[in-house]
């Protein structure tokens, strides 16, 4: 009963997750070589402008990664970049970054899922068609946040209505 009881309010969950935490530190594998991550930082807004960038900086970073097995984006790329083509300009920044997309062969783009605040209901936000059709493949991108906000796991699988998108690790 006691042992029931104690599963049931959770009464050792601090334990455990210490526990838990001390053997994955324990037991740290080290980061492939293989794997570069690019990320957003403040040198990079300081050079590149306000976010958000121009797609075609995308379009640019995709040709310097040509040679990667894979290319995991984890930015939502869900509507149109609004912009004013010049008379000498034929092609848009949208269609630049879905023609290197395309070209590419070996990006992942994510699928979000958000909470709309005035009503409470979930909906997906999908990259925009053109996006979506010159990736390949789409992911989920969403981690399992602890109480203590450590994320200690993620849904392989996850969606609305059916757990159908893959994490971005799976789908790469």
């Amino acid at each position: 009963v006691v042992a029931a009881l104690a599963s049931w309010f959770n009464w050792f969950s601090s334990i455990d997750t210490a526990y838990y935490d001390f053997l994955l530190k324990k037991n740290l594998l080290d980061y492939p070589d293989d794997v570069v991550v690019v990320a957003i930082d403040e040198t990079s807004i300081e050079r590149l402008g306000a976010w958000p960038w121009d797609r075609r900086y995308h379009a640019q970073l995709l040709a310097h990664l040509k040679p990667a097995d894979a290319i995991v984006f984890d930015l939502i790329f869900a509507e149109p970049q609004s912009e004013i083509l010049s008379e000498g300009e034929a092609i848009s920044s949208d269609q630049q970054f879905a023609h290197a997309l395309k070209s590419s062969e070996n990006v992942i783009l994510p699928v979000f899922v958000e909470a709309l605040r005035f009503r409470g209901e979930l909906r997906e936000v999908m990259p925009m068609p053109l996006y979506s059709k010159s990736a390949a493949g789409l992911g989920h991108a969403h981690v399992d946040y602890s109480d203590n906000g450590v994320a200690r796991g993620l849904y392989l699988k996850e969606g609305l209505g059916e757990a159908y998108w893959p994490h971005l690790s799976l789908a790469m």
